[in-house]
């Protein structure tokens, strides 16, 4: 008979020792390479639907006035145009522009300070700014707007530039 042959009355007999062994390394490999995560539920509260009474609307009350300031940049071939408006019983603003020629990013930071600074001395507890640029802003623009917002306000909100383009 050949060495690899098995004898006729007998059957294979595999040895499971070894394979039960390489088993319980694999698993206990498996075991302690998992990264136990704890998933955490958020509860939201449901949305509230409010609807506009008739006597608000005949007495024209906006019901979309706008509280919260915004940092509006209309940029052109020449320059650019800042306008920080909010809503204080009447539309108020305060209108900067300087050359998009000579200006840096640097310029435009410190600009956006400067007119940010003249609001948050009249209204120091506010911490939310809106923020729209026309579609002409570079991205670097936009972010050094955002570098000089950043000093007064925590909270920035990137507004659609269609909202900055509806107002020029």
């Amino acid at each position: 008979m050949g060495a690899g042959a098995p004898s006729p009355g007998k059957g294979v007999r595999i040895d499971l020792v070894p394979i039960l062994d390489a088993l319980v390394v694999v698993i206990f490999f498996l075991v302690l390479s998992i990264s136990f995560t704890e998933l955490t539920k958020v509860t939201l509260p449901p949305t509230q639907i409010v609807e506009e009474s008739k006597s608000l609307l005949q007495n024209n009350i906006d019901l979309k006035k706008n509280t919260k300031p915004r940092l509006l940049g209309n940029f052109t071939h020449e320059k650019i145009d800042l306008v920080l408006e909010w809503d204080d019983e009447e539309i108020k603003k305060i209108t900067e522009s300087i050359s998009r020629e000579l200006h840096d990013n640097f310029l435009l930071s410190r600009t956006v300070e400067k007119i940010l600074y003249q609001y948050k001395i009249k209204y120091p507890g506010e911490k939310t700014l809106i923020i729209s640029t026309t579609e002409d802003s570079t991205f670097q623009e936009f972010i050094s707007i955002v570098d000089g917002a950043k000093i007064y306000f925590p909270d920035i909100v990137m507004n659609s530039y269609k909202n900055a383009e509806g107002y020029f």
